[in-house]
C-alpha cells in the first residue's frame, strides 16, 4: 500500500472513537491467563450499547494483562528477540494474547457488535521498540463496512531487535493523535501522572510524548 492511500485513512481517524480497555481490568494481574470473565461481559454490554445509541465510528483497544506479560518475562523478550528460545516466546505471546482477544470478541458479539479482531502484529513494525510503521487502510475498510476493529497489545517485528513489544497503550498514542476522542476504561478513577494524581484531560500535546 503507498503512503498516499495510508496518510488518506489517517486522516480519516479524525471522526473515530478509540476506546482502551486496561488489562487489569479484564484480568486478574497476579495470576496466569486468568481472565475476568464477569468484568468482560459487563464492559462489553455497556459498550454495546454505547455504539448502538451514537453514530460515531469506534475503534477498540485492549491491554494483555495476565496474557501475554508472563510470557515476555518468562522468555525475556522486553528487549529483543535474538535466540530460538526466545523466538518460541515471541511466539506464545502472540498465542497468549489472542486467548483474550477471542474472549472480548464473543461478549461483544452476544450483544449484537460486528466486531474483527486486527493483531498488530500484522500491521505494526517497529524500530528499537518504537512505531516505525502503522498500517491503518484495512483498519479503514473495516469501519466503512460499520464493523468494528478489535486491536489489542502484542510483540511485533522489529527492524533493529527483531521483535518487540507492542503494548495497547502504546497503540492507543498512536490512534490518539488523530482521532476524536480517546475513552480509557481501568482500574484507577483515570490516568495517573508519574507522582500518582490523576490527569483529569489529556490532550494530544499528551499523547506525542
Amino acid at each position: 500500500m503507498g503512503a498516499e492511500s495510508n496518510k488518506s485513512a489517517l486522516a480519516k481517524l479524525s471522526l473515530m472513537i478509540v476506546i482502551k480497555i486496561g488489562g487489569s481490568a479484564i484480568t486478574d494481574k497476579g495470576g496466569f491467563e486468568k481472565a475476568r470473565k464477569a468484568r468482560i461481559a459487563e464492559i462489553a454490554k455497556v459498550i454495546a450499547g454505547a455504539a448502538e445509541k451514537g453514530n460515531e465510528p469506534l475503534i477498540l483497544v485492549h491491554g494483555a494483562g495476565s496474557f501475554g506479560h508472563p510470557q515476555v518475562i518468562k522468555y525475556k523478550i522486553a528487549d529483543g528477540v535474538r535466540t530460538k528460545k526466545q523466538e518460541i516466546g515471541f511466539a506464545k505471546t502472540h498465542a497468549s494474547v489472542l486467548k483474550l482477544s477471542y474472549l472480548l470478541m464473543r461478549e461483544f458479539e452476544k450483544n449484537g457488535m460486528k466486531v474483527c479482531l486486527f493483531s498488530p502484529i500484522h500491521f505494526i513494525l517497529q524500530e528499537k521498540g518504537k512505531i516505525k510503521e502503522f498500517d491503518t487502510l484495512s483498519i479503514m475498510r473495516a469501519l466503512e463496512k460499520k464493523i468494528t476493529p478489535l486491536l489489542h497489545g502484542d510483540v511485533v517485528f522489529d527492524t533493529v531487535l527483531g521483535g518487540s513489544v507492542c503494548s495497547g497503550d502504546k497503540v492507543v498514542s498512536h490512534l490518539g493523535r488523530k482521532a476524536k476522542r480517546v475513552i480509557f476504561i481501568t482500574e484507577v478513577n483515570g490516568i495517573l501522572d508519574g507522582k500518582g494524581k490523576t490527569i483529569r484531560k489529556i490532550g494530544r500535546e499528551d499523547l506525542e510524548k
